[in-house]
């Protein structure tokens, strides 16, 4: 016979059985909410008229890390550094201005993953925007303008004056820098230097440092009408960049890819650190009418080696760094003289559009083992499509060491190459080969 339970004495079992899942379900739905509370970003600090803070310093100042700050459109007196990991987010850079009023910069940024967007960023004395000693900012949506007011001459042999730039990435790598209106600066438009030597005392300038800026993307933007130097330049000790889609027009000189003394020159402090400007891309720009030449790889001191100009639009720019009887050229690779400048198989091709010019590409005698190829020229009457240097005269009784450069599968309009050669020079067993075609 079977016999059922008391239920009087179940109860309270049950009752504890409900209150124990209660408790597991309350604290399940706690820290749930807590994760969720806790995966939220915390609210913008907000910058502007009646809003928490007056000032884009004041609320740089009080933003914790990962922090954005968003700014409401109007005019904003100040130079603003930022030195924690933020957004500093304008209303737009029709509407939203940061202007330093001739402080050295107006944004100088020197945190590791901070990104500048939606502003008009003018008034520096030196670079509008700088990014030193930093990795992964991101500097996009911007017009950057009236900035880099000081130029500073220098007698000879320096190669040019002392000058600044709209955005400068010094010693800083993984930058995005894109979409932006770099223009009407007084000195440079876009730059890059791992290492820098600028000393002008009786002007306040005093910036030293050894390091790199490698592995930035400069993208999208427009570098027009700066003043006294390039549009972009990929200075010394940087590598490894990527130059895409940008329009360059009407500045001194358009893309530069190079490196400066006083960096690796004998016999001063400076001989052991050799800079090395390499394995960088300029690729897809449109680079046009700038005065001084158009795509430049010239290592004045050091090495640039390895780098790629294709896809590239050049046209109408005029005679510039080295320029073979005062010609016009499009596309330049070429070496300093001052050792040990090197220039060491760089490649030119394929798709470069190359037109209105006085030489098509020309390339510098110290420059080796330049591959050139799959390019369409077209230069004004009477012009050069391919420039090359002689071929090196081989020292008594050694192999000749300096590679030539290889041109093939070039069009060059209207469809005639006159003077085909090939010289062929063989000692020791080495094979020196040139070809070369030239357009009367």
């Amino acid at each position: 016979m079977c016999t059922l339970p008391d239920v009087r004495l179940l109860r309270p079992f049950a009752i504890r059985l409900l209150l124990t899942g209660a408790a597991l379900a309350l604290l399940a739905l706690l820290a749930y909410s807590t994760s969720i509370a806790m995966a939220q970003p915390p609210s913008p600090l907000e910058v502007g008229p009646g809003k928490q803070y007056s000032t884009i310093g004041a609320a740089v100042a009080a933003a914790p890390n990962g922090a954005t700050i968003q700014v409401a459109a109007g005019t904003y007196s100040e130079a603003v550094t930022i030195a924690k990991p933020l957004t500093l987010k304008g209303a737009g850079a029709a509407t939203t201005t940061i202007d330093s009023g001739g402080k050295d910069n107006t944004v100088h940024i020197k945190a590791d993953n901070v990104r500048l967007e939606g502003f008009t960023i003018k008034g520096s004395r030196l670079d509008g925007v700088l990014v030193e000693n930093a990795k992964g900012a991101q500097v996009v949506n911007n017009t950057i303008t009236g900035n880099a007011s000081l130029v500073i001459p220098q007698p000879p042999p320096a190669p040019a004056p002392i000058d600044f730039s709209g955005i400068n990435l010094r010693n800083s790598s993984n930058a995005l820098v894109e979409n932006n209106d770099v223009s009407n600066n007084g000195g440079r438009g876009i730059r890059t230097e791992g290492s820098a030597l600028w000393k002008a005392p009786e002007q306040g300038v005093d910036i030293f440092v050894e390091g790199r800026s490698d592995n930035n993307v400069i993208r999208n933007n427009k570098a027009t009408n700066n003043a006294t130097g390039c549009g972009i330049v990929i200075s010394t000790d940087s590598s490894n960049n990527i130059i895409e889609g940008n329009t360059v027009t009407g500045n001194p000189s358009g893309i530069i890819i190079s490196g400066l003394p006083p960096f690796g020159i004998p016999d001063t402090p400076f001989a052991g650190h050799v800079p090395s400007s390499s394995g960088n891309t300029v690729q897809n720009n449109t680079v046009q009418n700038n005065t001084a030449g158009g795509i430049l790889v010239a290592p004045i001191i050091g090495s640039a080696n390895n780098n790629v100009v294709s896809g590239n639009k050049v046209s109408g720019n005029g005679p510039g760094f080295q320029a073979p009887q005062g010609k016009a050229w499009g596309i330049q690779v070429s070496a300093g003289e001052r050792p040990p400048s090197k220039a060491d198989s760089n490649i030119v091709g394929p798709g470069n559009v190359i037109s209105d010019q006085d030489v098509g590409i020309y390339v510098a005698g110290v420059a080796t083992n330049t591959q050139i190829f799959g390019n369409q020229i077209t230069v004004r009457p009477g012009g050069i499509d391919i420039l090359l240097p002689p071929p090196p005269a081989p020292p008594p009784a050694l192999p000749t060491t300096g590679g030539s450069p290889a041109v093939s599968s070039n069009r060059l309009w209207p469809w005639l190459a006159v003077g085909i050669g090939a010289l062929f020079l063989a000692s020791a067993g080495i094979a020196w080969r040139r070809r070369a075609w030239a357009r009367r």
